[in-house]
């Protein structure tokens, strides 16, 4: 369902499943100030077929490892940017 955010572990990390919004769609390139390399040009983790806005082959789907680089904790899933 759109909005939805599913959690599972995948060789013992958590990984999220997002269905996107239209909605939180729209409001990416509005994000892109906040982000330190918006275009992944320094060092890109990014396959070249998720090298764009959406950061995933279709753009409602985002799939992550579900883990902060900063402390290293799992972070909440709050289903709307703030």
């Amino acid at each position: 369902e759109s909005g939805q955010m599913v959690r599972f572990a995948w060789r013992k990390l958590p990984i999220f499943v997002v269905n996107r919004t239209k909605e939180q769609l729209a409001d990416l390139p509005g994000l892109d100030p906040r982000l330190r390399d918006p275009e992944c040009k320094e060092t890109s983790q990014q396959p070249s077929y998720c090298q764009n806005a959406w950061r995933s082959i279709k753009p409602e789907w985002l799939v992550m490892i579900g883990i902060c680089t900063h402390l290293g904790c799992v972070p909440d899933y709050y289903g709307q940017i703030k």
